[in-house]
């Protein structure tokens, strides 16, 4: 259960969003970061029986994996991101809070640690899950917080929802400098997916199961969208709701020509956890991994990838 989604799908039906997005935003991230907030979603998780079904299946997953953890673990650039990772899993395993007690950054921070310092004199963002813009933001204010002299910022936003992008648009401004993309990101571009919109921030792609809302949609690779609009990133972030692998696999040719850092959201799916990490290592040996936390659950865990 994702505090992200939650709070906004309590706007699902209301236009308070579309006449007041800032404020909206800034209500919701406060919500999300709220301790209040992860409390009340881990008493939820804990008394849902398919909640304590999905922990159950992911402590028989994380305990077979144990020599995978340790190699995982073996590779990550601090002794802080070995604490968070193997808290991580305890508490996907048990529930327990204070497996991630102490653990866990400050929302403010995600997408825009220390660790993605130093700051270049162009950056180049390339927002992959962009939901209102509120990523963006962050990353802008931090570099321009962290460095000194002339320094230009080029934001590329990239959403599935048509609504999301429109927030965006609203919250960021129509500049020359902003690059506004509606797609799906895939490993491959031109393939035909299943996508629910409507659903703010929590928007994605579907199995055949799920029925309402739903929508046929054409996937589009990074990799062809930095070619096809001439982006050279320098910062590339993943957070779209579990597809994250794939569009990182869509973004191959893209790292390793320009060796953007990357932020990746590794918490959607069991498997990201321990794959998504391997993959990295394993195909670009170049990056430095860290990894940071930040709530007081399940959610919002990043891996950080620093050439």
């Amino acid at each position: 259960m994702d505090a992200a989604g939650v709070f906004h799908g309590l706007l699902k039906r209301s236009r308070i969003i579309r006449r007041f997005p800032k404020q909206v935003v800034s209500i919701g991230n406060q919500l999300v970061s709220s301790p209040l907030t992860a409390y009340v979603l881990r008493f939820l998780n804990r008394t849902d029986k398919s909640e304590k079904e999905k922990t159950r299946e992911e402590k028989e997953y994380f305990d077979g994996k144990k020599s995978e953890i340790d190699s995982n673990c073996a590779l990550f650039g601090d002794e802080k991101s070995r604490k968070i990772y193997r808290g991580v899993i305890e508490y996907r395993s048990t529930l327990n809070p204070k497996a991630i007690k102490n653990l866990s950054e400050h929302p403010r921070h995600q997408y825009a640690d220390g660790v993605l310092l130093p700051v270049r004199s162009t950056e180049v963002f390339v927002d992959v899950g962009a939901g209102f813009g509120e990523s963006t933001e962050t990353v802008k204010k931090f570099f321009n917080e962290n460095t000194s002299g002339e320094f230009s910022f080029r934001p590329v936003f990239i959403d599935a929802d048509p609504f999301n992008l429109d927030i965006c648009r609203k919250t960021a401004g129509g500049g020359g400098e902003n690059l506004f993309l509606e797609c799906v990101c895939a490993r491959k571009s031109g393939e035909k997916v299943s996508f629910l919109s409507g659903l703010y921030l929590s928007s994605r792609i579907v199995g055949n199961g799920e029925n309402a809302g739903v929508k046929e949609r054409e996937t589009a690779a990074v990799d062809d969208l930095c070619d096809t609009y001439n982006i050279a990133p320098t910062y590339i972030k993943y957070d779209i709701e579990g597809a994250d692998f794939d569009a990182l696999l869509g973004s191959a040719r893209t790292i390793e020509k320009y060796r953007p850092r990357l932020a990746v959201s590794i918490y959607h799916r069991k498997e990201h956890v321990i794959e998504i990490i391997q993959w990295i290592n394993e195909n670009y040996p170049f990056y430095k991994l860290y990894v940071r936390h930040y709530s007081g659950a399940a959610f919002d865990t990043v891996l950080y990838c620093i050439p």
